[in-house]
């Protein structure tokens, strides 16, 4: 994943972040059950939550969501989840918390004493002690509102999603009464439904990766040349290995160009490049054994240049030395 501290940094340059929504409808959702602990139930169309009287058990539903596709380097800012209540043992409310699962599961084995591919830790699923959320529950659509916490779940999900084991469902009065109720689910035609807020970079202008000896930028490779304008904003994606990152620099030392340029010289993340209108001319970049592309710069079409002295920078590997020289340059 795309670290998001150069995100954040390219703002100062001009970047605007883009605010959007996504709705997403579970991928696996089951009932494990105190009472039925033995067997799997993840194909019905709906889920049981609270405590079963004629079982005198508890049950409770597991939900996970696919968050794949979100954008690279989305900021999370909501996170919402609608279930609704096809059934309801007793007429009146009952708290429901949303808790997150520390532990994978499969749907059509999960049960009480399992996950489906190993037993649970503790009977009745491997969750966080502090809930999400918590939500008063009695007839037809609940909301769990966003919270700091769901954030917070959503966000460590797209950061690292093989850490994404979803939600455990369950009735904060399940150890007595009759509260159990039936809850739909992607079977049905009631699922839940998972609202992400978000904002996100806009897409790279320049996506930079090192599959050999060379940089390889928008697929094109060994080391394109690329055509920058003066005054605009380009934005560089960047995903190469680590001990030879891509950088701006602008002295035979390799020290970082810094007019412009958010977040030099990195391996992995954004690297934002405000083209100065009195900038070089021509950025040569270098990688490696010294091979080099061009990466020449242009005045907006209603400029014109005129004839003055500017230097040829290049465009490095952390390892590689950047020449310069005086040049003249023509005009269009």
């Amino acid at each position: 994943m795309k670290s998001l501290l150069p995100f954040v940094s390219a703002f100062s340059l001009g970047w605007a972040a883009f605010a959007d929504s996504a709705n997403f409808t579970p991928i696996a959702d089951t009932t494990i059950s105190d009472g039925d602990g033995a067997r799997a139930n993840g194909f019905s169309t709906d889920m049981i939550v609270g405590r079963l009287s004629h079982l005198n058990a508890p049950a409770r539903g597991l939900v996970r969501f696919d968050l794949s596709g979100l954008p690279v380097g989305a900021v999370v800012t909501s996170v919402s989840l609608n279930f609704t209540v096809i059934a309801n043992a007793s007429g009146g409310a009952d708290i429901h918390a949303l808790q997150r699962l520390n532990t994978g599961w499969l749907e059509n084995s999960a049960t009480w004493l399992s996950s489906g591919a190993a037993p649970w830790a503790n009977a009745g699923g491997d969750y966080l002690s502090t809930p999400d959320a918590t939500v008063s529950v009695t007839d037809g659509t609940f909301t769990f509102s966003s919270t700091a916490a769901l954030v917070g779940t959503v966000q460590a999900w797209i950061d690292n999603p093989a850490s994404n084991n979803g939600w455990l469902l369950r009735s904060q009065n399940e150890g007595s009464g009759r509260n159990a109720r039936r809850i739909g689910t992607l079977e049905g035609s009631s699922p839940p439904i998972l609202t992400v807020e978000y904002s996100a970079p806009p897409a790279a202008d320049f996506n930079v990766t090192s599959p050999g000896f060379f940089f390889s930028i928008n697929g094109q490779s060994p080391n394109p040349p690329l055509t920058l304008t003066r005054g605009s904003n380009y934005l560089f994606s960047i995903d190469t290995d680590s001990i030879h990152p891509f950088g701006i620099a602008s002295n035979l030392a390799g020290a970082a160009y810094s007019s412009g340029v958010s977040n030099n010289n990195i391996f992995n993340g954004f690297l934002a490049f405000h083209v100065p209108v009195s900038g070089p001319d021509t950025f040569a970049p270098t990688i490696y054994s010294g091979a080099r592309f061009k990466l020449s710069i242009r005045h907006h079409r209603h400029h014109r240049r005129t004839s003055v002295s500017s230097h040829r920078v290049l465009i490095t590997s952390s390892t590689a030395e950047i020449r310069t020289r005086r040049s003249r340059s023509h005009v269009e």
